[in-house]
């Protein structure tokens, strides 16, 4: 496994070098560039766009390995505390598949 992520390479990515049957877990935080609203139209005015705004995000992650190194299952909280899952995904690399996990905690 390459990256905490997914399995295809990016090389802004770090790269890990580990053996098999690990888990990682921490923070991950960023910047997301997303849109502040909706499209709207008027006849006066036309089409108006959203405008473009930064919103930082901190989520808290933790991977873990198989013994045999191929799958891996990454879960995706809102903080540290495990309260409130957003995402578990597990990557089957031997036959490439992705799954989302829903209703889990």
């Amino acid at each position: 496994m390459e990256n905490l992520v997914y399995p295809w390479r990016n090389a802004n990515w770090p790269q890990l070098k580990m053996t098999y049957n690990y888990q990682i877990n921490g923070t991950l935080s960023g910047i997301m560039v997303a849109e502040d609203s909706a499209y709207s139209y008027s006849k006066d005015g036309g089409m108006k766009k959203p405008e473009l705004v930064e919103k930082p995000f901190e989520y808290f992650t933790e991977v873990k390995v198989d013994s045999k190194g191929n799958r891996s299952v990454q879960s995706v909280w809102v903080d540290s505390t495990k309260s409130d899952l957003i995402e578990k995904i597990v990557l089957d690399f031997d036959n490439a598949r992705m799954y989302h996990i829903d209703g889990e905690t």
